[in-house]
Formats: C-alpha cells, sequence, structure tokens
C-alpha cells in the first residue's frame, strides 16, 4: 500500500513539474488583472445587452464554419473570392480604392438600427441548437458562425468611403459592425471584431493622407489599447481554462464591474472543458484538486451577462465516452495528457512589449 501512495505521489510531482510550462506566471496574472482593471475606463464596447438583435439581418446571411449549416442566401461579400481580390499580387487592401470588388453594402448602414447580435436566435445557429447535443462530442466541434466574412466587409465598406471621398460613414459603420461581431459571444468574434478595428484604423489613416478626412473628425481605436483587448480576452480564456496559480480566480471575481472579454473567455474555456470535465471531481488522496475552474464557471454562468445558449447546454451534460477513464487516479492520469494535447497559447503576456 505505501508503495502505491509513494508512486502514485512521484506521478503527482511529475505532472506539477510538467505543468509549469504551461501555466501562467504569477506576474502574467498580475499584469492580466491590472489590464482588466485599466480596460473599464477604455473599453471601445462594454458587455452587450442586447435590445435590438442584429441576427434579424445577419443570421439569414451567416453560415457556420461545420460546412453543414449553411445560409440558404449567401451575401456577394462573403465569397472567399472577393476576399482574395483585395490582396491580389500580395497587395494591402487600401491599394484598391478603385479596381477593388464592388457591390451592394448598405446592410452596414442597416445594421446601425441594432445594438447587438444574437447568433443563435434565428437561422442556421437557431438549427444547431434545435438539434441538441450528441453525446461525446466535444464543443469544439461544434460549428460556430464563419466570421471572415466580416473582414471582407468592413474593408469593401471603408474601399467605398475612400473611392466617393464619403470617409466618416464608412468609419461609423465599421466601428458599428465590430461591436455586433464582438456581441456575438465567441473568442473568434472577440478577435475578428478587433481586426475588423485594425482595418477601420488603416481606413482612417489611408483617408487622412489622402486629404479626404481632417485628422481629429474620428478617432482610431489606437494599436496598443488593440492588443491590450487581445491579451485580456486570451488571458481570461487561460484563466477559466485552469492555468492560472490557485486564487487567480477569485482576485479576478473581487475586481467586479465590466470585464472586457469574459462572455467570449467562458465560450473558448467550456470548449476545453466540456471535455476534461467528466474527469474533474472531489479529489481523492494525492489527487489533485481541479475544481477551482469547474465551479468559477458554473458561478459565472449563473451571475455574468452572457448568453451562450450552446454553451450552457453542453455544460449541464458533461458526458465521457469511456466510464473507466473517469475512475480516481486513472481520471487524473487522462485529464493531464488530454490538457498537455489541447492546450492553446491563452497566455500572450510572455509575448508583451
Amino acid at each position: 500500500m505505501l508503495g502505491l501512495v509513494g508512486a502514485r505521489a512521484a506521478l503527482l510531482q511529475r505532472h506539477e513539474a510538467a505543468e509549469v510550462g504551461a501555466a501562467f506566471p504569477q506576474e502574467h496574472v498580475d499584469a492580466l488583472l491590472a489590464d482588466v482593471k485599466r480596460l473599464q475606463g477604455a473599453l471601445p464596447f462594454g458587455e452587450c445587452h442586447i435590445t435590438r438583435d442584429a441576427g434579424v439581418v445577419l443570421n439569414p446571411l451567416m453560415s457556420l464554419d461545420d460546412n453543414v449549416h449553411v445560409s440558404a442566401t449567401p451575401p456577394w461579400w462573403a465569397d472567399p473570392a472577393v476576399a482574395s481580390a483585395l490582396k491580389a499580387g500580395g497587395s494591402t487592401w487600401t491599394d484598391h480604392v478603385e479596381d477593388g470588388p464592388r457591390g451592394d453594402l448598405s446592410v452596414t448602414k442597416v445594421l446601425l438600427d441594432y445594438d447587438g447580435w444574437d447568433s443563435m436566435a434565428s437561422g442556421p445557429g437557431a438549427a444547431l441548437l434545435a438539434e441538441g447535443i450528441t453525446p461525446g462530442t466535444p464543443a469544439f466541434a461544434v460549428g460556430i458562425p464563419n466570421m471572415l466574412p466580416f473582414l471582407t466587409l468592413a474593408r469593401l465598406r471603408l474601399l467605398e468611403g475612400l473611392r466617393t471621398g464619403d470617409m466618416l460613414p464608412a468609419l461609423q459603420e465599421v466601428r458599428h459592425l465590430a461591436l455586433l461581431v464582438y456581441c456575438e459571444e465567441t473568442l473568434v468574434g472577440q478577435m475578428v471584431a478587433l481586426s475588423v478595428l485594425g482595418f477601420e484604423a488603416d481606413g482612417y489613416t489611408a483617408a487622412v493622407e489622402r486629404g479626404i478626412l481632417l485628422p481629429d473628425a474620428w478617432t482610431p481605436i489606437a494599436k496598443d489599447l488593440r492588443e491590450t483587448l487581445k491579451r485580456t480576452a486570451f488571458g481570461l480564456s487561460g484563466l477559466y481554462s485552469g492555468w492560472a496559480p490557485e486564487g487567480s480566480l477569485e482576485r479576478l471575481d473581487a475586481i467586479g464591474g465590466p470585464v472586457h472579454g469574459r462572455c467570449g473567455a467562458l465560450a473558448a474555456a467550456v470548449e476545453g472543458w466540456s471535455v476534461h470535465r467528466p474527469y474533474v471531481g472531489a479529489p481523492w488522496p494525492y489527487e489533485p484538486d481541479h475544481r477551482g475552474p469547474v465551479l468559477a464557471i458554473d458561478r459565472l454562468l449563473a451571475t455574468a451577462p452572457c448568453r451562450l445558449p450552446f454553451v450552457r447546454a453542453y455544460w449541464a451534460h458533461p458526458e465521457s465516452e469511456s466510464a473507466w477513464l473517469t475512475a480516481p487516479y486513472v481520471r487524473d492520469h487522462t485529464l493531464h495528457g488530454m490538457l498537455d494535447i489541447a492546450t492553446l497559447n491563452f497566455d500572450q503576456y510572455g509575448a508583451a512589449p
């Protein structure tokens, strides 16, 4: 018996040593929490509270990235060939003011009437939600809205503004498009929204250089703020995924107020925990306690202002294909192996200037 206990203790030590490279160093957590506080006074848009859902416009146009739940009427700007035309010959998109693809872009003006986007309320997203959950299917294998067409739409609308000289409405509409994509509540959507803000800044610079817009007529989101927004969104995903030192989630909770990226971070974390969670339970002797992030997600899904209908459905029904893998001690070995394979680089603070 003592031999088994000693072997288990040695295995635990190896697991803890292996985690050091993947876990957040304490100083990175400190920087992340400082950014969370700083962003509460500098957010281009806060947490979303939808009163007018842009899904009535966007959902019939959008396909999911699973190639199964697709739009019956995809817009012309969602054609991959249109995006390719904006970088033909290795050019940048602002080089295509005169020769870029043209078509009806009135949707960006229409979207100004809406203050958020629920991609699951109708269209392909609603169809996916209605099908329910197939036991054993990991959340990351389930389709989400294909966001790439929004990158094309933003550039096309800015090119139209540069071409006509009427740039201010183009900037306003593209900024609002970023808000709607951000409000879709996925980490992918939040990164696409930041890219849209980057295109907005490029369009602003091009308009000023061409003399069609006064510098003080518009204020783009600064690059350093966009980078902070990115690091924070990824960092929160890492905290909720279980890669932070003990007590980090409690420190985050203590900040209070709006938290940039919280809903997308929850979605990203649940994608991982939908696979890992069946192996997490009350620890036996010499088993690590992995319940902290799981309990934090339970709490946040009950209190945070996030819709996340598919995330909630997954979280309510943890499944394991192999019951024996959830046995004490075996489950921890399985969990560590899965975490080693599935770990993403959520910690962006190591590369921060």
